[in-house]
């Protein structure tokens, strides 16, 4: 989506932050699987010393040790990013990355450990509050660096992480895929109550500011719920009739929570139902052999056409209607992002 955007908006300058251990969007973005185009460039990065790379675990290792030391300026992020195009031409110029990287897993624990660091002063609670900023600072300092706008799309695993939740707490708006499945419309719910619940960051900020006797001190605003995408739907002449009613379930759900909760969701007024359907969900059907072309070849979406490419030794040719109808997808998901 990042790399749509950032055709779509050729004078923005785009970042795409990968916040997960598996990496699959830096993969992607430098390459893909094909020939290990992607993996090979990641594995130069990853056997560097960790201070050294251009990933997510190094940012996040100099944070954590600014934070510790009582610093609160923020990191330059410029010099951890990489441009993908470099590596792949597929990718638009206007487009940076802050790559994905294994060492995030155990770097978890430490993050984890400062953030839930107890006492009953300022000083003692500032970790928490410094380490949940620390992202959000350092691309309000690259943006004012830039002489053009400034996008961000944020990738989270998941697991509600340490590292999730500082991608969370530097986020404006969340997207959240969902499959037309029963397990995603439990995950849907939590992750409403993980953020926003009664244990979620939102009172974890507001117990900071309680227990520090400091209300007025740097709490964060926590980003809006800005569009569920139904993903990964099966089509027959529309979606196939089980896809559709488990994710109307989903968005039966959802508008509950919106009608008792509206403070959570983008402001958009939505009188019933089917009004939130149309400003909160959206779906995007199975991509099926262009989607795993596009992914494992490292090319977005929009350059897909009637051409071949390769897919573990496999000539795949790409259906021009479906391609055409992928790049539809993405182009609702983006109306949708204002």
């Amino acid at each position: 989506m990042s790399a749509f955007y950032a055709n779509l908006n050729p004078q923005t300058t785009v970042v795409a932050i990968d916040l997960c251990p598996q990496a699959n969007l830096s993969v992607s973005m430098l390459g893909g699987l094909e020939q290990q185009r992607g993996v090979n460039a990641l594995d130069q990065e990853w056997m560097k010393e960790l201070r050294q790379r251009h990933t997510t675990a190094s940012y996040l290792v100099n944070v954590a040790e600014r934070v510790n030391s009582e610093n609160s300026e923020a990191i330059d992020l410029l010099p951890y990013l990489t441009k993908p195009r470099d590596f792949n031409l597929y990718i638009p110029p206007n487009l940076l990355l802050l790559a994905g990287d294994p060492d995030l897993q155990e770097l978890d624990r430490h993050l984890h450990s400062m953030a839930n660091k107890a006492g009953i002063t300022w000083n003692q609670h500032r970790n928490f509050v410094e380490l949940h900023l620390s992202l959000q600072k350092s691309l309000q300092l690259l943006k004012q660096g830039l002489t053009t706008n400034l996008v961000v799309f944020i990738d989270t695993n998941p697991a509600f992480t340490a590292y999730t939740a500082i991608g969370i707490c530097a986020a404006k708006k969340i997207i959240t895929p969902v499959k037309a499945d029963d397990y995603s419309k439990i995950a849907a719910k939590s992750m409403i109550s993980l953020i926003y619940g009664p244990s979620g960051l939102a009172s974890s900020f507001a117990q900071q500011a309680s227990l520090t006797n400091n209300p007025q001190g740097p709490i964060i605003t926590l980003p809006k719920i800005q569009l569920i995408i139904a993903n990964q739907l099966t089509s027959y002449q529309g979606a196939a009739k089980a896809y559709r009613a488990m994710s109307g379930a989903i968005c039966n759900q959802l508008y509950e929570i919106y009608r008792q909760r509206r403070e959570v969701f983008a402001p958009k007024d939505c009188a019933d139902l089917d009004a939130f359907d149309r400003s909160f969900f959206t779906e995007v059907h199975d991509m099926n052999t262009n989607g795993v072309a596009a992914a494992h070849n490292g090319v977005p979406i929009y350059h897909l056409a009637s051409q071949t490419f390769n897919v573990e030794t496999v000539d795949v040719r790409i259906n021009k209607d479906q391609a055409v109808k992928a790049q539809q997808y993405f182009l609702s998901i983006i109306a949708k992002l204002n």
